[in-house]
């Protein structure tokens, strides 16, 4: 079992920051997507990210969270924002992607918590920052 100070574990606070941020501005379906995520995420790592119902909740609930993100790609305020937010989804794609390649297994605790715990949580700041929530 993880340690509460293990980086797998550490690198969900930037996700916690986006859930209080979201609260404060009242972007209450990514307070729940980002919970949920949190939540799931972290008994998932806790466990050595062993195969079991966490790991498949957590799987679903990270892709709901990549698709919301995917579908606010549309609804982009400036290309800015949506140039910046298509490359930190493709960046946490990519690396979503190579975490499944054999020979990728000994990066996996450096490059998980970076490319699929901080990228998607600047990624999800960033709507909550500069785009309107679907659900008012």
């Amino acid at each position: 079992m993880r340690t509460l100070a293990d980086f797998q574990i550490t690198s969900h606070i930037p996700f916690v920051l986006v859930f209080f941020l979201s609260i404060y501005m009242n972007f209450y379906e990514m307070t729940i997507l980002v919970g949920l995520v949190v939540f799931f995420s972290v008994l998932y790592h806790l466990g050595e990210e062993e195969r079991n119902v966490f790991s498949y909740i957590d799987n679903v609930t990270s892709c709901s969270l990549s698709m919301y993100g995917n579908v606010q790609l549309f609804y982009s305020p400036s290309a800015f924002i949506l140039c910046t937010n298509l490359s930190l989804g493709m960046t946490a794609l990519f690396f979503f992607a190579i975490g499944y390649r054999k020979d990728c297994e000994q990066y996996y605790n450096m490059l998980h918590p970076i490319a699929l715990h901080i990228v998607p949580s600047v990624w999800s700041g960033i709507v909550v920052v500069f785009q309107k929530p679907f659900f008012v």
